[in-house]
């Protein structure tokens, strides 16, 4: 008791006579004190620091000593001397408190008016003593709008305060609390959090501003779902780049709806397998996805990406009216496909080239030759109809001087067949723009052989080439060719050609000739005489009944 007096007199200089005037004292700027005695010389001044205290409260020391308001335990004892220098570690001191806080501070709580250092302390939740709900938030927004909080404390007040108000319904006060939180040093988590009691309460608008200061990323993407349609439907679904990154980012979370992806549909361009992702997820909303369906198929086009799905979306983007440009280019880059790199295809893109051809549409070359490549090795997919086609197609392309084996395939086709009969044909694939010469010599069955010669094999399309002779039995043909780039030639093939044994059952002259060489090999010469009877027979026909005129 004898301490407590001295601080009385000390603290309050003989001042006060009356019991209020003592409690407007402990209340207002010292309370709880402590003595603090220094051991060195030439200290004048202790300062405490309390955290998130912006302002340390500044005590003179008479001859070492004097009383200092601590509150809680994480509070900082600077000294310094008449030089101005300053220390913490270096000062040997002692110090005696008064008496225990909790004591007496649950007698300090009624009081509005009380030190910095205490509102400080009893606001965040260091101090055991519990106050009225209503009172401890006063003292909270006291705090919160006074100009000795650092901002870290303040961000927290700002959160507890959202909570409090959220918690206990107090709508209004949420919604102008919500107004006044400047975010601007909050952590993403925090800025969440705010974001999700403002769409909560449908304050839209600030969400917004939150959206353009700090981007969508810091966002919850459940609550980002909510606040996107609504953005969204607000600005009649146009493209606003900030709200297309916002509902990319949920996407990518696996967190839409409808409206979600119907935006991305209309405005999202990307990578073509995140625009499949989206694509494939419109179609199970049963999204209009026409506008994506058309950039998937261009980019394909553009880009050389593969994508899986292809045909499915082709398949959809012809269901709702393709635009004939896109499906021509679609369909030439799967022919090409096709036909020049060898890939199995899918056979929707022969019945759509079918279609093409029957409704009179142009149809590029290379749509053809894939077409006849696809149902030479499919021939049961072939109706009637089919047939019609490839024969017309087959006769277009051997009308343009070009001969490919798979064309012996279309055995029904007789005249074209007629005029393969006697081509032994050499193919041979490379990059397109590239000159390819084929050097080739004819070995007879006697085993002479012609000097070698040197033709340009023709192009069909995109670097595959070909070269037709004809070679009768017992001759063989060996070969090599050479690519020319840059003005250089480089020998990229070898090998030997035969004539392929005859499958065809009705005679032609090249046949007559070749199984006339055939008996005079075997030396078989009866069968020969009546072969060779036989040849000058439709010789002498062919001469009286079709002359020229």
């Amino acid at each position: 008791m004898d301490l407590f007096c001295c601080w009385v007199c000390s603290a309050a200089g003989n001042r006060f006579s009356s019991l209020h005037s003592f409690t407007e004292l402990q209340t207002g700027d010292v309370c709880p004190p402590s003595l603090i005695q220094a051991e060195e010389k030439g200290l004048q001044k202790v300062f405490v620091y309390q955290p998130g205290n912006l302002y340390p409260d500044e005590y003179l020391l008479s001859e070492g000593r004097t009383w200092v308001a601590l509150y809680g335990s994480r509070y900082t004892l600077v000294f310094e001397d008449a030089w101005k220098n300053r220390f913490i570690k270096d000062v040997e001191y002692t110090m005696e408190k008064l008496m225990v806080p909790g004591k007496f501070l649950r007698f300090l709580l009624p009081f509005e008016k009380v030190a910095p250092g205490l509102d400080l302390y009893l606001g965040d939740g260091e101090s055991a003593c519990r106050e009225e709900p209503g009172r401890y938030l006063k003292r909270q927004l006291r705090v919160l709008h006074s100009d000795y909080a650092d901002d870290t404390v303040k961000k927290d007040l700002y959160l507890r305060i959202l909570q409090y108000y959220y918690e206990t319904d107090d709508m209004k006060a949420l919604d102008a609390h919500l107004k006044e939180i400047p975010g601007g040093n909050f952590s993403a988590r925090e800025r969440s959090l705010c974001v999700k009691y403002m769409v909560l309460r449908g304050n839209y608008g600030l969400a917004a501003r939150w959206l353009e200061n700090y981007g969508p990323y810091f966002m919850d993407a459940k609550i980002l779902v909510r606040l996107v349609k609504v953005l969204a439907e607000q600005c009649n679904m146009e493209k606003d780049p900030l709200l297309l990154a916002a509902a990319v980012y949920v996407f990518q979370r696996g967190k839409y709806d409808g409206t979600i992806l119907e935006y991305l549909g209309r405005h999202y361009e990307g990578m073509t397998r995140n625009m499949r992702e989206i694509w494939k997820a419109a179609r199970s909303f049963g999204t209009d996805c026409y506008g994506l369906t058309e950039k998937i198929l261009i980019q394909m086009l553009y880009s050389g990406a593969f994508v899986g799905e292809r045909m499915e979306i082709f398949r959809y983007y012809i269901s709702q009216g393709a635009r004939m440009e896109v499906e021509e280019a679609f369909l030439a880059q799967c022919a090409y496909d096709c036909f020049v790199r060898e890939r199995v295809m899918e056979k929707d893109v022969f019945r759509e080239i079918r279609q093409m051809y029957l409704r009179g549409e142009p149809v590029m070359k290379v749509c053809k030759l894939a077409f006849l490549k696809y149902f030479s090795e499919n021939r049961e997919e072939m109706d009637g109809e089919t047939f019609d086609i490839a024969g017309k197609l087959l006769e277009e392309m051997m009308g343009e001087g070009i001969y490919l084996e798979f064309f012996r395939k279309f055995r029904e086709c007789r005249r074209q067949q007629e005029e393969l009969a006697d081509k032994t044909i050499l193919e041979y694939r490379t990059d397109t723009n590239v000159k390819v010469c084929v050097h080739y010599a004819t070995l007879h069955e006697n085993g002479e052989a012609d000097g070698y010669r040197s033709e340009y094999m023709k192009e069909v399309y995109g670097g595959v080439f070909f070269r037709d002779f004809i070679l009768f039995f017992g001759e063989s043909l060996q070969y090599y060719i050479t690519e020319e780039r840059d003005g250089e030639a480089q020998l990229t093939e070898s090998g030997t050609l035969q004539k392929a044994e005859e499958t065809e059952e009705e005679e032609s002259r090249y046949r007559l000739i070749n199984d006339i060489a055939m008996a005079r090999s075997l030396q078989d010469f009866n069968t020969m005489d009546d072969l060779l009877e036989e040849y000058y027979r439709k010789e002498f026909l062919n001469g009286r009944l079709f002359s020229l005129k």
